[in-house]
């Protein structure tokens, strides 16, 4: 049975970084370079030789930090971060359920 629990656990920590990875891609696409949102949840760097990187910004993905403006975005990109949300909740949710059975299966 733990077996069967832990594969879960694990297939819903896959499942969760994909949905969240693919919707901040969608909403990389949907928000302009122009706009303020774009500035809001990416962040730009420079790593040589990739000079355009933008990276996420993790704490959007934090339940309790309200959403920006999405103000010049596609209509679509509130929900697409509200998709990324829930997959981050179900892919740390199902990392602690793994880490908890681990810890079960070797206090048992």
């Amino acid at each position: 049975m733990t077996s069967t629990a832990s594969e879960l656990a694990l297939a819903g920590v896959f499942i969760g970084v994909l949905i969240c990875l693919l919707a901040m891609m969608a909403l990389k696409l949907a928000c302009p370079p122009t706009s303020l949102a774009r500035d809001q949840l990416f962040a730009s760097g420079a790593v040589y030789p990739y000079t355009g990187v933008a990276s996420l910004k993790l704490s959007v993905l934090l339940p309790w930090r309200s959403a920006p403006n999405f103000a010049g975005c596609h209509r679509f990109a509130p929900g697409l971060l509200a998709m990324a949300r829930l997959g981050a909740g179900i892919a740390a949710l199902s990392l602690v359920s793994l880490i908890l059975l681990g810890a079960w299966r070797v206090a048992a």
